[in-house]
């Protein structure tokens, strides 16, 4: 008895254990039968609401396995809903709103396709795809030669996600390690990380998995950039690169960013993003907010912007803020988390400590702070740490003692010569970045230690030919 057609892709299928294989040959068989140009195989991940291919064979075969399509949400409740059809005819992509989408992203030149849903025990795994570059290439009966190997199709690709899985867990646990030894490390840094900022680390906890853009909002001096570079961290490691961008300093020279925002292993950091102008923009999505989603930076973006200072936001970065910034963080001020002060006092006087041979009288300095039950600290943390430098630098005066009235006399008598004012202004920028081990950005880079803009200390590093 000859063998039907149905014996013939049963035993394609299943002569190998090997899943691509598998569905290679069976592509072959049914290039025999119907005008089809290649097979994919998606699966779309809910949570994420992305589209993840997990294989592709064909004519012009493209390996996009592991490609990932984040949709819209309006598209992916249409793709989890369960009364969707579990088989389709698409003669032009325009008859399907979740493959005109996805298709163009991924593969554009198909013109006409027929998808069939795989499950394995009422199990949801994904979906099998046959397409043509033409239009009109599918007819009705087509269906009919796959229909009864659907199961079997889905019973393969449960078990090649399931070995497949073993090493993705594997994957899973090693990240897992590298994120906990680096919480461990973030919550000796980040002060607050167990008490007063507990539900925000959550929160940037969970965004740092994701890939979607994050906007930290909060007043001056709460600590976002040291945030920004938590998310960072807890998404790539160390290692990878990070870029700052100060909105507020106007430049059109955006070369630089151009190749850091196509970077998947960069963040990019926007700071005082609510000055945000059409030109970044446009660079950053590919549009304005009125055209969105027309491209996604492949860098994580962290955009962080001052309470202080809403009321002077563009009308670019109010609607991008309304439309496209999905995880919105508000920073604490000082005064709602006191119960961390004493600690960030402690871990200041640390790092002053470790700059000043002379010990400390810790009780001394904590007298001279304001009364925490009635100081709300309006400059919160950087606030903080700039009285505790001020009380030591008048603490260190009062220990070098005070000279004779003779002494004073005989000094003010001969003053030495004053110094010109570039020149002071550069050995105080050196002071800066020698007591920062070189580092001008971040929360204890040199700019911040002397109350400055980094893109402005870079340009008076230039001015005195510091660099």
């Amino acid at each position: 008895m000859p063998k039907t057609f149905a014996d013939k892709s049963i035993e394609a299928l299943c002569l190998t254990s090997d899943f691509e294989q598998a569905i290679n040959r069976y592509y072959h068989l049914l290039c025999e039968v119907m005008p089809i140009d290649g097979i994919f195989i998606n699966t779309f991940l809910d949570e994420l609401q992305t589209v993840k291919f997990i294989y592709t064979t064909g004519r012009d075969p493209q390996n996009l396995c592991g490609t990932s399509i984040d949709v819209p949400i309006i598209l992916a409740s249409k793709m989890s809903d369960p009364k969707r059809p579990s088989l389709r005819l698409v003669n032009h992509l325009e008859q399907e709103e979740v493959s005109q989408y996805v298709i163009p992203r991924s593969l554009p030149k198909i013109k006409s396709m027929m998808y069939f849903i795989l499950n394995f025990e009422g199990e949801y795994l994904g979906i099998l795809s046959l397409y043509s570059y033409h239009a009109e290439r599918f007819k009705e009966h087509h269906p009919q030669l796959i229909i009864n190997i659907i199961p079997v199709i889905g019973n393969l690709l449960k078990r090649h996600l399931q070995i497949t899985g073993l090493t993705y867990e594997n994957q899973q646990l090693k990240l897992q390690r590298l994120k906990f030894k680096i919480t461990d490390q973030l919550s000796r840094k980040i002060i607050g990380y167990y008490t007063g900022l507990q539900q925000i680390m959550r929160k940037i906890e969970y965004v740092a998995d994701q890939r979607k853009p994050v906007l930290l909002q909060g007043e001056v001096g709460v600590g976002k950039r040291l945030i920004a570079q938590a998310i960072h961290q807890l998404r790539g490691g160390i290692a990878d690169k990070l870029f700052y961008l100060d909105c507020k300093v106007t430049t059109t020279d955006f070369h630089w960013l151009a190749d850091a925002i196509n970077d998947p292993s960069a963040s990019v950091v926007l700071d005082n993003c609510q000055y945000l102008q059409q030109p970044l923009l446009k660079l950053l999505f590919g549009g304005v907010p009125q055209r969105l989603l027309i491209k996604q930076p492949k860098s994580r973006l962290i955009l962080l912007t001052t309470d202080n200072d809403r009321s002077s936001a563009t009308y670019y970065f109010q609607q991008l803020q309304q439309q496209w910034l999905p995880y919105q963080i508000e920073i604490p001020p000082l005064r709602d988390r006191k119960q961390d002060l004493q600690r960030l006092i402690e871990h200041f006087l640390q790092q002053h400590q470790a700059n000043n041979e002379q010990q400390l009288d810790v009780a001394t300095i904590q007298a001279q702070l304001p009364r925490s039950d009635s100081y709300s600290w309006p400059g919160n943390i950087t606030e903080l740490n700039q009285k505790l430098g001020q009380i030591l630098v008048d603490q260190q005066c009062q220990t070098d003692g005070v000279h004779e009235p003779d002494q004073l006399e005989q000094s003010t008598a001969h003053p030495e010569a004053l110094l010109p004012f570039d020149e002071l202004v550069a050995q105080h920028l050196k002071a800066a970045l020698n007591q920062a081990n070189g580092v001008i950005h971040g929360p204890n880079g040199a700019a911040q230690l002397i109350g400055m803009n980094p893109n402005t200390f870079r340009s008076k590093m230039r001015k005195y030919q510091l660099l």
